[in-house]
């Protein structure tokens, strides 16, 4: 069943949080990162049904349209054979993206994809199976600015078997330790490095048509805005694309050892292995300041002399810098994390070491170059003692539903509900909710334990948990009771057109509508809970600092997930409608009146009488412009011009910018017709705007009477908002011709071409790639020679080619538009 939607929402304010947040970000990129080179499971999506999906045939250009205001383009394509298929696009401007899902809405292939095409188009490959029906969704990045746009797709068969490959062997490679690769969580939320493979790869091919076998080195390519990685090796010309596979989120890598991974191109499954090595390390020492580019190794190693606490922080001279630190013991286990617990966004690591055992620091930045001065010394620690209260967790409503293997639990977020005192050795105390509290201005977080998924805690059990800080460990207990409350209800509320905003809203038939979205969530007065027993408790309900309403509860608060009906239905003035909340494990239904309290803001020369809070206007009331037109700069090729239009009735001034001049183009070569030719010259913007002759800009031709074979100038000179002049040449040429016959022959090719009596001679151009790349040039001097044999040609290789004729006129030659090119195999 396809998932629709998922709704997340959390409470901000506390440290803890911020930490998690920027840890889900982290993990967010690391996902990213993941899928470039590793098989990842993914939920099924939606297909639609088949009339909806542009049918695609082999080795021909189809278009689908994406309509204004939809999101996705469908294709659909049944191959007749098994085998690997090629999906690309030729809509360079449009920067289009690709999925490929069967039947199921499963992916088939997560490699490859955007960008791999040439200029922005996608190319992407994938195994498909004869006659199973597979779906290729595209889509325009970024196309919440787009009209209605085309997207031309071609599916090839990638033909690997011409290439003759018997086997391929990809070389075991060595990686450096906490340097190749990046930080992440594991699924039990445990910190560890997760290796990338090295960019520097090499494989083994063996033909079978040779006894030899060749290497060839693994390329990538990579997309930063996506941190999406696509390795391929080439083989004559053909990318063949490598998936890669590791299960490092379950099973860790460490130095010092060996792993198998396997790696797959085209149908070959080969299996390799990566040696991660031992870390490269400074060693620090105490009270010494050192400093730490992103370019040295990752690790800081410390031994302390004594068994005391030690503060390792950092200060930064790049200000837009923000690392964060992580603390191993000798084994390379995670003992803690920090981040911004310094001065501004420094980390300061504080734990407890023990004399004569061996630490490492490894420091890391979120996406960023860094340059750190950092520093280990002793630090006194303020805490005498620390007691916990037992938290009482309500019966499946602090946390939410978790899978453990195929076993469904309710894993209880227990945090925020812990209550302790903290004795420091000053002899004060402090009593605190949450996970951090702060001692002589400096923030102190705790990290708890978290043995759910060992053991799935029960109602009316009491479990031991551990609060470990700066290395410490204090126990605490978690107890989970049963929800006393049977009913929850709310007074209803009235609402008005403060605090909301204007929003958009699509129907099944993608009509836009615009719609004020009104806001309640400081709206709410009392509430009444009902207990099981029967005894009621009544009271106010709360908000936090940003206006967000919550209540309290065996003292512990408890925020409100909110939905209601204005996307379905706009609320109007005067109406009645029904809010639904979400706390405690309730779902209650309240009811909120819309009144009419609009703060009227007087018309003027630019509006109408407006409401400041939720903009309704009094059509009608706007007050008369007085506009005059006050000249600015000119537009060149260089800078933009401007003007700006001022009212005097109101002093309101509007800017309006010249866009500067783009480009000045003309056709650049003529077919030779007896006839007098001068091409047009379009002149356009940065904008892409066309300019208007006459009104921007004059045009002289230098040769008024150009007819004949030759090179002819043009002087564009520009006026009214644009200055400046540009000058541009035109040719007159022969018209070209067509290859009539080409014949293959062993390590060679026969070209014939269409006689043309009226030009001097001939060029023939032929290469391996379809685009010329690295083509070679024939010249046949005389128009009478039409055919020429291509010789010293490699055997069984196919060959682009191409003609085009010219005419020498006082020594210059002029050559015509090449013609359509053509293939041929070689023998």
């Amino acid at each position: 069943m396809p998932i629709k939607s998922i709704g997340i929402y959390y409470k901000k304010g506390g440290s803890f949080m911020n930490s998690i947040l920027k840890k889900t970000v982290a993990i967010v990129l690391a996902v990213i990162m993941l899928t470039s080179v590793m098989s990842t499971a993914v939920f099924a999506v939606e297909i639609p049904s088949q009339e909806g999906c542009t049918e695609l045939s082999l080795d021909e250009q189809i278009t689908a349209n994406i309509m204004e205001g939809e999101q996705y383009a469908w294709f659909a394509f049944t191959p007749e054979e098994s085998g690997n298929y090629t999906f690309e696009s030729f809509a360079d401007e449009l920067d289009p993206e690709v999925n490929i899902f069967d039947s199921e809405g499963n992916d088939v292939n997560y490699e490859g994809g955007d960008d791999h095409g040439s200029s922005n188009n996608f190319r992407k490959t994938a195994f498909l199976y004869a006659y199973e029906t597979y779906y290729l969704r595209t889509w325009i990045y970024d196309n919440a600015f787009l009209n209605e746009c085309e997207i031309p797709v071609m599916v090839t068969k990638v033909i690997y078997d011409d290439l003759g490959i018997e086997n391929i062997d990809i070389d075991p490679v060595t990686i450096k330790a906490f340097s190749d690769g990046y930080f992440s969580w594991d699924d039990n939320d445990n910190r560890y490095f997760h290796y990338t493979y090295p960019e520097l790869l090499s494989c083994q091919v063996k033909f079978a048509d040779s006894e030899e076998i060749e290497t060839y080195d693994i390329n990538y390519s990579y997309t930063a805005e996506y941190d999406d990685v696509y390795y391929y090796i080439d083989i004559d010309g053909t990318e063949l694309e490598i998936r890669f596979e590791d299960n490092q989120r379950s099973n860790h890598w460490y130095s010092g050892k060996t792993y198998d991974v396997t790696a797959w191109i085209c149908d070959f499954e080969i299996p390799t292995s990566i040696t991660v090595a031992d870390p490269e390390f400074k060693t620090l020492d105490l009270n010494q300041p050192k400093i730490i580019e992103e370019s040295d190794p990752t690790l800081l190693k410390f031994t302390p002399s004594t068994t005391d606490f030690y503060a390792f922080e950092s200060s930064f001279y790049d200000f837009e810098s923000d690392p964060y630190v992580t603390l191993y013991d000798d084994n390379y286990n995670v003992l803690e994390n920090d981040d911004d617990n310094g001065e501004g966004l420094n980390f300061k690591l504080i734990y407890n070491l023990t004399a004569g055992e061996t630490y490492y620091f490894a420091i890391s930045d979120y996406g960023n170059e860094y340059s750190l001065s950092v520093k280990i010394s002793k630090f006194e620690n303020p805490i005498q003692n620390i007691e916990f209260q037992t938290a009482e967790l309500l019966e499946n409503i602090n946390g939410w539903y978790e899978w453990d293997g195929d076993d469904e639990f309710f894993e209880y977020y227990y945090y925020d509900s812990l209550k302790y005192t903290v004795t420091f050795k000053d002899g004060t105390t402090t009593t605190k909710t949450g996970l951090s509290f702060e001692y002589d201005g400096t923030r102190i977080d705790m990290s708890p334990s978290d043995t759910q998924y060992e053991e799935h805690w029960q109602v009316g059990q009491t479990y031991d948990v551990t609060i470990k800080v700066h290395g410490i460990e204090y126990p605490a207990k978690v107890k989970v009771i049963a929800n006393p409350i049977s009913e929850i209800e709310f007074a209803p509320i009235t609402v008005d057109c403060s605090g909301g905003y204007w929003s958009t809203y699509w129907d099944a038939e993608e009509n836009e509508t615009k719609f004020y979205r009104y806001s309640y969530n400081n709206k709410f007065t009392t509430y009444t809970i009902t207990l099981k027993n029967g005894d009621t408790v009544t009271n106010n309900v709360e908000f936090d600092e940003e206006d967000y309403p919550y209540i309290t509860f065996n003292d512990n608060k408890y925020y409100f997930d909110l939905y209601d009906t204005q996307y379905g239905e706009h609320w109007q003035v005067g109406g009645n409608y029904q809010i639904h909340v979400e706390v405690l494990g309730q779902y209650i239904t309240t009811n909120a009146s819309v009144i009419s309290n609009h703060n009227w803001a007087n018309a003027t020369c630019t509006t109408d009488k407006t409401c400041i809070n939720c903009k309704a206007t009094v059509t009608g009331t706007k007050l008369a412009h007085n506009n005059i037109t006050v000249p600015g700069s000119k537009a060149t090729f260089t800078t933009n011009g401007s003007y700006s239009v001022r009212c005097t009735a109101c002093g309101h001034t509007s800017y309006y910018l010249i866009a500067k001049i783009a480009s000045v183009t003309t056709t650049e070569k003529v077919t030779y017709n007896k006839k007098v030719q001068l091409p047009a010259v379009t002149v356009k913007d940065i904008n892409g705007s066309v300019l208007k002759n006459g009104v921007d800009y004059t045009v002289a031709y230098a040769n008024t009477k150009s007819k004949n074979y030759g090179k002819y100038k043009i002087t564009v000179t520009f006026k009214g908002n644009y200055s400046g002049s540009s000058v541009l040449y035109y040719e007159i040429v022969p018209k070209n011709t067509k290859i009539s016959k080409l014949t293959a022959a062993k390590k060679s090719l026969k070209v014939k071409i269409k006689k043309n009596t009226k030009v001097s001679g001939y060029q023939i151009q032929y290469s391996l790639k379809k685009d010329f790349k690295s083509a070679k040039t024939l010249t046949l001097k005389k128009n009478s020679i039409t055919s020429k044999t291509i010789k010293k040609l490699k055997a069984k290789k196919t060959y682009y080619v191409r003609v085009r004729t010219y005419k020498t006129v006082k020594g210059k030659k002029y050559y015509s538009a090449w013609s359509t090119a053509k293939k041929k195999k070689t023998k």
